[in-house]
């Protein structure tokens, strides 16, 4: 989740927010509209603009803009135009012409105000929905925004407060635009800005939902989906079988693998498929559980174990049972702990072996980067 911090005007509180430990990553700047009482004039917004924003992005918020007012601005340390009140061939052109990143701003009232996003999503890197009265920080429904699915990034305004829940915004937004939530008495409140942006980093922090499943990532991320799980929490899932997957994909233990699991598991080795072969002709054992009809059997897959015991065996699911319900079953964990008892080499992917550790936490930087 990313933040606009919006209406800023005075150096002191421009180079706080630039400073911080946690800095958002838009400022923006009210630039020709002068009904806002966060509204800029010309010369005070260059010496502003001269800061060094370090990682954040400049945004000019312009509300109908003059072509004689945009070649004003067009030199301007600006990365985003934030753009009110246009037509989408006006906003394209502008785009074009001054090389500029563009924030659509969509004013919503009501639910039958969302159907015009689709007009402008061509043109606009990010869309911004706002409340009518956007100039007094007024709020609308954002449970409205809930059901839309846009290629572009979804900003979200209207009355945010600084000690809001956040986390409800995850659900329907890319990024958070506040302005007056950081105010007291009409002017930006440094101590209300430190604690907006503490509690973003908070929400933002990295995590990995690790699962001793021996299937791909997105198996589980599918099933888990059906029981209503935050698709957020979804994100970064990442499981034994995956990082099982992961060295398939690199034949770090051999080419050829025998199967030993149940056909559920099949899904772990798609696109593997050639890859699977009799024990005779194997590299190594690929372990997911019991087979099919043996469930129950610990003395028949421990005869088979004997016969291969020259084979590494990967183990895709460390845990020894699982319970389903009010029924216990064998997990790959009691197969790998017999094939090592008979003096077999065992690699295990899954908590609380390092493997998986390592696999999901290069996961998790590719994912939030």
């Amino acid at each position: 989740m990313e933040a606009k911090i919006c209406g800023v005007k005075d150096k002191i509180t421009l180079n706080f927010i630039l400073s911080h430990p946690n800095p958002p990553h838009f400022v923006g700047f009210i630039v020709n509209y002068n009904k806002s009482k966060r509204y800029v004039e010309f010369e005070k917004l260059k010496k502003l603009l001269s800061t060094d924003k370090k990682n954040s992005k400049y945004v000019a918020v312009l509300v109908k803009p003059s072509k004689d007012f945009l070649e004003k601005i067009k030199d301007l340390n600006f990365d985003y135009y934030q753009i009110y009140d246009f037509k989408p061939e006006e906003i394209s052109n502008i785009k074009t012409k001054y090389n500029k990143k563009i924030i659509t701003a969509l004013t919503i009232g009501c639910e039958k105000d969302l159907i015009k996003y689709s007009l402008f999503e061509k043109v606009s890197d990010i869309i911004l929905f706002d409340s009518k009265g956007y100039e007094k920080s007024l709020s609308f429904d954002h449970s409205l925004l809930k059901n839309l699915k846009l290629k572009s990034k979804i900003m979200v305004a209207g009355n945010i407060k600084y000690n809001d829940q956040l986390d409800k915004f995850i659900k329907i937004a890319d990024i958070i635009d506040i302005s007056g939530g950081l105010e007291t008495s009409g002017e930006k409140d440094i101590s209300k800005i430190d604690i907006f942006l503490k509690n973003l980093n908070k929400l933002n922090k990295r995590f990995v939902l690790m699962s001793n499943a021996p299937r791909p990532s997105k198996s589980v991320e599918k099933f888990l989906l059906k029981l209503k799980l935050n698709k957020i929490l979804l994100k970064n899932i990442f499981t034994s079988g995956e990082a099982a997957l992961q060295s398939l994909r690199k034949n770090v233990y051999g080419k050829n693998f025998y199967h030993l699991g149940p056909k559920r598991d099949n899904s772990l080795f798609e696109g593997f498929e050639n890859n699977r072969k009799n024990p005779e002709d194997a590299d190594f054992i690929l372990c997911t559980g019991f087979l099919d009809n043996h469930e129950d059997s610990l003395n028949y897959h421990k005869d088979l174990l004997k016969k291969y015991i020259q084979l590494k065996m990967i183990c895709t699911n460390p845990d020894l049972v699982v319970h389903r319900g009010f029924e216990q079953e064998y997990c790959a964990g009691t197969l790998a702990q017999i094939f090592k008892e008979l003096g077999g080499k065992v690699i295990y992917f899954g908590k609380p072996h390092p493997e998986i550790y390592k696999f999901s936490k290069i996961i998790a930087i590719m994912r939030s980067s």
